[in-house]
Order: structure tokens, then C-alpha cells, then sequence
């Protein structure tokens, strides 16, 4: 255990001893959650009106008992006095010490409980859709400046009469959420606002229109809260919701912090009885004065309040209705492995995974009747069995049924036994459908016999990148005992002390401690401290465009850690220039739901470019084989790399234009110099295709001219990065430049090399391999022509990391810190 756990064991034992109590609600479909919470409001708003019945009742009986103590008071053979005693005696037996302290104390209690149940019908109505955002990244602004706040963390000054300061949420799963309850803070320095706003945009950018239903402000010191609610308009894929409209130089401080309900279901007289309880109520007595500590996992109602109103079992159930957290499954089963250990309830395994094949092996865990989302997936190596200490590639990757080989799959490098444990992961997002989805950890190689390896699935849909790059350094927990506590460590507010637990061991500081993530020791989090090289970067925004290069969310990683920009990645594998604005399906074709869902890629739009600082571009690494051309072509009057990057160039600017934010700076980064892969048969010095005199040093020199022409900033990987033919064993994403399980050159019956040139393979035909000392003809099932050659082209860890730095020093060259 890391020495830091004893500096937090006694919060991390509080939180413990909260979470244990906590029901298995967390394992239930979300369709059981929406009954569940629409139950308790049923259940809540049956609770006041029998308190407002018995409350009724103990009024009529009280006011029975009065008539008859004043008929006593005249009547000289009445006993007045014992009248007056059973006046004092309340309805639960409890007994007041006079008469109208009796009335008086019933009567608030019966309107406590009312409020009580009031507040239980709200926390009910949060479901499984409820998100917070703590310390969101820098927001959108229309007609305002923006800089550090004194008092909260931003400070708008407006700029016209309608400066706004948005929190942005997007693909928020609108299907189910049609109404929501918004909840933030701000503090007036000077002026005035003029109210609040929600703009609502389809997938397409769109302006849908505003709708708020009813807004309220509560006043509490020099702060105020703002709270109000409103429907979610059809076919809306993201809100823009501002907690004030700040008149024309008016100074108006807003917190980064929001919460955003899902009050789907809820009427609005309903909700307008919440919003007068709360702004008839101190703050101190409503939910407001959970706002602070509401927590990312969306938790409504504290434990200890709810104990002492009586209802901690419902609330406790409460705290498992989060957005994210235990993915929602019906079965975990063992895929190509057996199980040492298990937790079914929170997809956590730790698993043995035994070589079968010369090449290696795979295996992990197989999640039955999934429901669709994005799925941040962590696997560990924990120990391999092997007299060597240095091993073969690995990797972790998902299966799906109905895709040929992986779905997904993201190369760690090669593994070292002195090096373990060894953490990795990916994100993936899942459309759902299948009967199951496999999640494995890869182990090429045949220098050893088994390796055990733990595998966790965290369900991530609706999340920020950002939030989900905190979540995926957090470390997997060691037994399944502890899974429970863990996973609900990671959704709470202590998950950031826990982070920096595990990956700052000896850190002396918490700032060390949050650029120690990657970090083995302390003098590596301390060598870390990459925030003091940020500058004017920091919590700003980023757009990076590309290829699988870029689809893989790694080089990128490099600007949030050494300049702590904020990265939005707009990318897809073995897509071309043209794609990369224009979309899978071109500007004209159609986008919607159901092409998301089949990874269909949107076209760039004026909304992904708003409010955007930096744009840095990555193209061309499929399309060595289109002629380069002449700087001045341009798409579609010239099929060149000259044309279709000036096309590029052109599309950005247009939306940069649309979303009026054409001060945004722009870098183009050339391709690297990558070795041979599958799919091409080639590296980066030789002749492609062969016959055309075109190498990729010749196609990034065209890219960095037809840039230069156009004043756009340029970061030359190809030259200045230091990948070359002698490094690619350490920067590729496979070491070795040959993959032995599959002939290069053709092969007859008995084994013996009748090719003169390397074959291309094509899928479903059969080739003679090499297998265990025997010579099979085997039907190749890939989709590569090229499968004898690794990976050289797609980059390690330590190369993604390397473009990543290259990109960091040539956006401080070209725009500084």
C-alpha cells in the first residue's frame, strides 16, 4: 500500500463505512431504477397528503377538545382541569408542557414532514440520467469577456446586454430526458442580470430555441443561487445553459460547479411547489445546502440528514442512482481465462489467461446483455509466468460479435517483467445489440505460460472527456471485497485524494501529486510539475482533427499534461482529408442517431469550433498514394494532397467564421516518419506506390508548403521528431518489424519459399503457414493485404508521447505560453 493511504485512512474508513451500507440498487437495470424512483415519488406525495390528513385530524381533535374544555370552563360538574391535561397530550403519545405548546409543536411537525416529503419526491426524481459537473472546463461566452474570478471561479463582464456564461452538456441520452432542473451559483460585483437562458442545438448546430419554465434566485450572503427548470425540446443534442444574462458592463462572478437533474415525469406545478420550498426555505434547511457536496455521483440527500428525518434506507438506495458507475449487465462470464476472483455486481475479475498459441494469447472477461454506452475499461497485468524478463506486446482491446477481429484494440508496448503490475486502458463506446462484449488483455509472444491479469468496466456515458481522463488513472482495486467501496470511491468527492494516493507515493505536495499520474515515484511526480509551464494555455480549449493517429487519444494527452488545455478530439480511423470536415457520409448526406450508433463521423461544425483556442490538424496518413500536386490546387477542381489540404484549410475557416471565432490559432502537424504496417507494405523512405517517385517525407514536405502559403503555423514530425528507421522499435506500436505468424513470400505444400515477391493476402483465400514445426494451408480471415508486417506505423506509448511533445513545443514556438 502506498505510504499516502495512511494520511487518508481515516477519511477513506468514513467513506467506507457510508458506501458498505449502501444496496445493491447499483446492479438493477436502469428500467428497474426509472420504476424505482417513480415509485418513491408515488410514495413521497402519497406520505404528505397522509401527513396533511393527519394533520387535519389532529386539528379537528384538537379544536374538539378545546370546545369541550370551554364547555367545561361553564359547566361546574365538569373536571376542567383533567380536560386541560389531555389537551397536552399529542397524538403520538407525546406530552407537551402546556396546552399551546402542544398545538403549536404538532402543527410545525406536520409541516416539517410535509417539506420532508416534499424534498424525498425531488431527491426520487433524480433517476439514473442526474449529472454534476464539479469544476467543468472553461465555458462558453456570447457576449461577454471572461477571466478569473475573486470570489467564484469565472468573471463575466458583459459586452452587450445579453452576456452569457454557459455550462455545456452534449449527448446527454436526450431520449429519456425531456425536462430538467438546473442548480448553480453566482455573485453580482456590479450591474445587474437580466435573468437566465438554456439554448438548445441539434446534432447539426442548430439553434432549437430557448426554454426556461421558471427560474428563482435564492439569496444567501453575497451569493446567490440560481435555480430553474424547463423541457428538453425535441431532437436536442446539447444544452447551453447559463445561470445569468449580465447586462452591458455588468461584472457578474459564476461558479464552474452545476447540477443538472433529470426531472423527467415531474409536472410543472410539481416542480413550482419545489421551487417555492426552496425559496421560501434558509438555505440551510433546503437542498441547497447539499449543492457543495453533491458530488459526481449525483447523490440528492446526505446520509445523516436522512437519519435524522427517518428515511435513511430510501436515501441510501438513493446514492446508487448515478449516470455512471456499474455498468448495467445481465451475465460475466470467463472469456478465453478462469477466474481467480470475481465481483458480477461491478464487472470487476481477476483472471488466469494460458498461452495456447506460438504467437501468444488473449483473454479477460465476457459481459452478457449489455446495455449500450460508453465503457472505460481497465486490464492489469499482475504477474506472468516465465523464466524471461523481457516479453512480448501487449494490449487491451474489445471483441464483438459481428466484427472481424478486434473492435477496438490499443498496443501498450512491449512488457517487462520487472515493470509489474501493468496498468492499461481504453474507452469505447458500445451501440449495443450484441448478445455479449468481450474485454481482453492481449500477450503476444511465446516465452511464457500464462499471466494473470484483472479486469474492470466502468460504465462513462455522459461524461466529459476530461472527467473520463481523471477517471482512467485511477487505480484498480485489489480484491473484489473492495469493489464495492472502490467504485463508489471513484464517483465521490474523495475519488481526487484516492487518485493522488496511488500515483503520488511520496509526492510532498497535491500539485505534484496531479501531474503524478503516470508517474512510478515521487521524483518522476516532482520532475512532473508540467503546470508551471501552461501559462496563458491553461483551461483553455483545444480541437485536435485527424486519422487513427489521432482517433487513438494519445499524442493529445501531451497538451492537457504540459500545457493544461482542455482537448476535444474530432477522429476516425482510416479516413481521408476530405473526411475529416466533410464527414463519413459528405456535408449533404445524413446524420443522425442511428449512424452514431454505427460510427458514422459527423461533419465539422461551427459548434465544435466555438470557443475554441487552438485547432491542430494531423492528416494524411492514408492517402500516400494520391498524387501531390501543386501549392495553389484546391478540392474538387484538383484530386492533390495540394488541393485537399487547401480544401481542409478553407472548411476550417468557414466554421471558425460561423461561430465568430476567427481569432481561434491553427497548426497543421506533419506526418512522422513510420515504419511498414499491414496495410501498407512500404516505410516512410521507400517508393509509394511504386513508380510514382512520391515518399512520405516528399507528401509532408507538400502539407508544411501548401500551410506555409496560407500563414498557418507547422509542426514538421517527419523531420524534427526523431522517429526514424532506428527508433521504430521503441516508438512503433510493435517492436518487431515482421509478424512471423504469416509468410511473407509464397509457400508450396512442403514448406518450401516458391514466391519471388511478397504475397498480398486476400480475405476468405488460403495460404501454407508455418504451424508448430507443420506446414497447413490455412484461410486467412483478416482484412489486411499486408499481415506479415507489424505495426511500425501506429505508434507506443513512448511515440504517441513523442508527437505529443513535438505538438506542445511547436504550438509555444508558434503562439508562445
Amino acid at each position: 500500500m502506498h505510504r499516502l493511504e495512511t494520511d487518508v485512512a481515516e477519511d477513506v474508513e468514513g467513506m467506507h463505512t457510508d458506501l458498505s451500507e449502501t444496496k445493491a440498487s447499483m446492479s438493477k437495470e436502469l428500467s428497474e431504477a426509472e420504476s424505482r424512483v417513480s415509485t418513491k415519488v408515488s410514495d413521497a406525495q402519497n406520505a404528505m397528503q397522509k401527513t396533511e390528513d393527519a394533520m387535519n385530524t389532529a386539528v379537528e381533535q384538537m379544536n374538539k377538545r378545546l370546545d369541550a374544555n370551554v364547555t367545561a370552563s361553564t359547566d361546574s360538574k365538569a373536571d376542567y382541569a383533567a380536560e386541560l391535561v389531555d389537551v397536552r397530550v399529542g397524538q403520538d403519545g407525546t406530552v407537551y408542557p402546556s396546552a399551546g405548546e402542544a398545538i403549536r409543536g404538532q402543527y410545525s411537525l406536520a409541516v416539517e414532514n410535509g417539506i420532508t416529503g416534499a424534498k424525498l419526491a425531488l431527491a426520487g426524481s433524480n433517476g439514473n440520467l442526474g449529472e454534476v459537473f464539479p469544476k467543468a472546463a472553461m465555458p462558453a461566452l456570447l457576449g461577454a469577456k471572461c477571466e478569473a474570478g475573486e470570489f467564484l471561479d469565472y468573471r463575466i463582464m458583459g459586452t452587450t446586454d445579453y452576456g452569457q456564461f454557459y455550462h455545456r452538456f452534449t449527448n446527454m441520452l436526450m431520449g429519456k430526458f425531456r425536462k430538467y432542473l438546473f442548480i448553480s451559483k453566482i455573485r453580482e460585483i456590479s450591474g445587474s442580470c437580466a435573468g437566465v437562458s438554456c439554448y438548445q442545438y441539434d446534432s447539426k448546430g442548430v439553434n432549437l430555441n430557448t426554454h426556461v419554465t421558471k427560474a428563482i434566485r435564492v439569496a444567501h450572503g453575497s451569493e446567490i443561487y440560481v435555480v430553474f427548470f424547463g423541457e428538453i425540446l425535441e431532437n436536442a443534442y446539447r444544452l447551453d445553459i447559463s445561470p445569468c444574462v449580465a447586462r452591458k458592463e455588468a461584472v457578474v462572478e459564476c461558479d464552474s460547479r452545476c447540477v443538472l437533474l433529470d426531472v423527467t415525469g415531474q409536472s410543472d406545478d410539481e416542480l413550482q411547489k419545489v421551487l417555492s420550498l426552496i425559496s421560501s426555505s434558509p438555505v440551510e434547511d433546503s437542498i441547497l445546502q447539499y449543492y457543495d457536496t453533491w458530488g459526481i455521483a449525483g447523490k440528492v440527500m446526505s446520509v445523516p440528514y436522512a437519519d435524522r428525518t427517518g428515511i435513511s434506507d430510501q436515501t441510501r438506495e438513493m446514492l446508487g442512482n448515478v449516470a455512471y458507475g456499474c455498468p448495467a449487465f445481465s451475465e460475466m462470464i470467463p472469456f478465453s481465462s478462469k477466474f481467480q476472483e470475481k465481483d458480477t455486481t461491478y464487472a470487476w475479475a481477476k483472471t488466469v489467461v494460458t498461452r495456447s498459441e506460438d504467437w501468444g494469447v488473449f483473454g479477460g472477461a465476457r459481459l452478457s446483455g449489455l446495455a449500450a454506452g460508453k465503457y472505460l475499461v481497465f486490464g492489469r497485468v499482475e504477474s506472468v509466468e516465465t523464466d524471461d524478463a523481457q516479453l512480448g506486446e501487449v494490449s487491451i482491446g474489445i471483441i464483438e460479435p459481428g466484427i472481424p477481429n478486434w473492435a477496438k484494440r490499443v498496443p501498450c508496448g512491449t512488457l517487462n517483467k520487472a515493470t509489474l503490475p501493468f496498468q492499461m486502458n481504453l474507452v469505447y463506446e458500445y451501440a449495443g445489440g450484441k448478445d455479449n462484449l468481450n474485454f481482453a488483455v492481449q500477450l503476444t509472444g511465446s516465452n511464457y505460460t500464462s499471466f494473470v491479469v484483472t479486469m474492470w468496466v466502468l460504465n462513462v456515458t455522459g461524461l466529459s472527456n476530461e472527467e473520463i481522463e481523471a477517471l482512467s488513472h485511477s487505480s484498480i482495486t485489489e480484491r473484489a471485497s473492495a469493489v464495492k467501496n472502490a467504485t463508489h470511491a471513484i464517483l465521490t468527492e474523495k475519488a481526487e485524494v484516492a487518485a493522488k494516493a496511488d500515483y503520488a507515493e511520496n509526492a510532498e505536495t497535491a500539485k505534484k501529486a496531479d501531474h503524478a499520474g503516470t508517474s512510478d515515484t515521487a521524483e518522476k511526480a516532482v520532475t512532473a510539475g508540467y503546470a508551471e509551464l501552461s501559462g496563458s494555455w491553461k483551461g483553455k480549449k483545444a480541437l485536435v482533427i485527424g486519422d487513427s493517429i489521432t482517433a487513438a487519444g494519445k499524442w493529445q494527452k501531451k497538451l492537457e499534461e504540459l500545457l493544461g488545455i482542455n482537448v476535444d478530439t474530432h477522429a476516425k480511423g482510416g479516413i481521408g482529408i476530405l473526411r475529416m470536415t466533410d464527414g463519413d457520409n459528405g456535408l449533404d448526406g445524413t446524420y443522425n442517431a442511428e449512424t452514431d450508433k454505427k460510427g458514422v463521423m459527423r461533419p465539422l461544425m461551427a459548434a465544435d469550433v466555438e470557443g475554441v483556442s487552438l485547432i491542430i490538424v494531423l492528416p494524411a496518413y492514408n492517402e500516400r498514394a494520391t498524387v501531390l500536386g501543386s501549392v495553389g490546387d484546391c478540392y474538387p477542381e484538383k484530386e492533390t494532397i495540394c488541393g485537399r489540404i487547401q480544401y481542409l484549410l478553407n472548411r476550417i475557416y468557414e466554421e471558425l467564421e460561423d461561430a465568430g471565432n476567427l481569432t481561434c490559432h491553427v497548426l497543421v502537424a506533419t506526418p512522422h516518419c513510420a515504419g511498414k504496417y499491414p496495410y501498407v507494405d512500404a516505410d516512410g523512405y521507400e517508393e509509394y506506390p511504386v513508380g510514382t517517385g512520391q515518399t512520405m517525407e516528399k507528401l509532408s514536405d507538400t502539407i508544411k508548403a501548401v500551410a506555409q502559403a496560407n500563414n498557418v503555423a507547422v509542426c514538421d514530425l517527419w523531420h524534427e521528431s526523431g522517429i526514424n528507421r532506428r527508433t521504430w522499435s521503441v516508438f512503433g506500436a510493435q517492436k518487431n518489424a515482421v509478424n512471423e505468424q504469416y509468410a511473407k513470400y509464397q509457400l508450396d505444400a512442403s514448406g518450401k519459399v516458391v514466391g519471388s515477391t511478397p504475397q498480398r493476402y486476400v480475405n476468405g483465400q488460403s495460404y501454407y503457414q508455418k504451424r508448430n514445426g507443420s506446414i497447413v494451408l490455412e484461410k486467412y480471415t483478416g482484412s489486411s493485404p499486408y499481415p506479415f508486417n507489424g505495426d511500425q506505423l501506429h505508434c507506443s506509448t513512448e511515440g504517441y508521447a513523442r508527437i505529443g511533445e513535438c505538438v506542445v513545443g511547436s504550438v509555444i514556438q508558434a503562439f508562445g505560453k
